[in-house]
């Protein structure tokens, strides 16, 4: 092959090359819901969870929010996290009414997982290492909402803020939906995983007796303008989280331009904001 065919077929790949990033889809939000299934959560506890998305997301009006972007589009995607995350759901694009409603329906129709700790800071990891680096497109931000109604009782409180700060240090934003359940303050946690001990316990700073909406506060969210959304009980979770996932929407809508992945601050904490 001549010099010159060999020169013309290189410019031809690389054109299409930069055909194939101009096609690349363009998003509004990138959003991955983290779903606590650990040990506390019965049956009851866990349809209310998954219930409550599946019909936020079929709410009519959420749905024009969800549209209603520069890009009319966003990206979704479910982990059911305790002692491991499980992908339960990939990453699936929203740009219609039909979309929405065909995955309220997949989440309506999940199998039970389920697990017995709440591996927290593991499941952070896995999420910067998975969902995050595989968005299906350009979005102007990229979020990870995690609900739970417990502490890490796997690695602890200085495990997941490591797991934060390199989250948030990718250009991620990372909301809470705590739950407040019958016990208001969060106990020192003789219920702890394997390798976790008492001595490691006794460190930790729920022992000296917060809410878990503050252990969220302090531990778990973090990024450009996070806050948490606290549900009063599991019988409040749908309205917490359709406002929670309102306000997200509205953020990715009001973006500026596309996220970049390598300018973020890991210790941008002054952007927390705490709402109730």
């Amino acid at each position: 092959m001549s010099l010159f065919r060999l020169i013309a077929l290189a410019v031809g790949l690389l054109g299409l090359g930069f055909g194939a990033a101009r096609a690349q889809q363009q998003l509004d939000i990138a959003l991955i819901l983290a779903v606590d299934v650990s040990g506390s959560m019965d049956d009851a506890r866990y349809r209310v969870q998954f219930e409550g998305i599946a019909r936020a997301l079929d709410d009519e009006s959420v749905i024009q929010s969800l549209i209603g972007g520069q890009r009319h589009a966003m990206a979704i995607a479910m982990l059911a996290w305790s002692d491991k995350a499980e992908e339960v759901m990939p990453w699936r694009i929203i740009a219609s009414s039909a979309d929405a409603h065909r995955i309220a329906s997949l989440i309506r129709s999940m199998p039970r997982v389920s697990g017995e700790f709440t591996c927290l800071a593991g499941m952070l990891r896995q999420a910067r290492e998975g969902l995050v680096r595989s968005v299906p497109g350009q979005a102007s931000r990229v979020i990870i909402d995690v609900s739970g109604d417990g502490p890490d009782n796997c690695s602890g409180a200085h495990a997941a803020e490591d797991e934060r700060d390199k989250t948030i240090a990718e250009g991620v934003t990372i909301n809470g939906l705590p739950i407040r359940t019958e016990n208001e303050v969060v106990g020192t946690g003789a219920y702890r995983a394997p390798g976790f001990g008492i001595e490691e316990l006794r460190n930790e700073p729920h022992a000296s007796g917060v809410t878990i909406e503050d252990w969220y506060k302090q531990h778990v969210i973090g990024g450009p303008s996070a806050f948490n959304i606290v549900a009063n009980g599991y019988h409040d979770f749908e309205r917490a989280f359709r406002r929670k996932f309102l306000i997200e929407i509205a953020s990715g809508v009001q973006g500026q331009g596309q996220l970049s992945m390598s300018n973020a601050n890991p210790s941008a904490r002054a952007g927390i904001i705490h709402r109730n």
